[in-house]
């Protein structure tokens, strides 16, 4: 396990929270990956904090937002475009094989810092994606009103 998965894990550790990691093996995966699940008020989100060995970069991704039907992924794409301009560090963007909205944010960090500015993107990703949920199923005409706990 890379130092930098190492020092994210032992923060993740200390907050008590749950998490699977998948260490790269080989040079067909160069990145240590930290798995791990949340569910927000609206949304349930699969992710991923990628850390490459050699660079003081990690990717956090939230995969398989939701599912867009082809008949509304014009639309969905134009919400998406909004969403990138607001969010500047996020990218929202729609997967075309699979139909999946996705959320990508890049962190570049010091060797001090990684783990801490690791685990706010991540939390302001997740923070984000629960926020946006709503709007996007109603791009899609799936907008129930009500979270499930409110």
């Amino acid at each position: 396990m890379f130092n930098s998965t190492s020092q994210f894990t032992k923060l993740l550790d200390e907050k008590n929270l749950r998490y699977r990691v998948l260490e790269a093996e080989g040079p067909n995966a160069p990145d240590d990956r930290v798995l791990m699940k949340f569910q927000g008020h609206y949304a349930s989100m699969e992710t991923c904090v990628f850390f490459p060995e050699k660079v003081q970069l990690a990717g956090v991704r939230i995969f398989r937002v939701a599912q867009v039907p082809v008949e509304k992924r014009e639309e969905v794409l134009r919400l998406l475009n909004q969403w990138n301009r607001r969010f500047v560090l996020a990218k929202f963007y729609l997967d075309p094989s699979s139909g999946f909205v996705e959320i990508a944010v890049d962190v570049l960090y010091q060797e001090d810092n990684g783990a801490q500015l690791c685990f706010e993107a991540l939390n302001r990703a997740v923070s984000t994606c629960d926020m946006v949920f709503p709007t996007l199923l109603e791009a899609m005409g799936d907008f129930q009103a009500k979270p499930e706990n409110s």
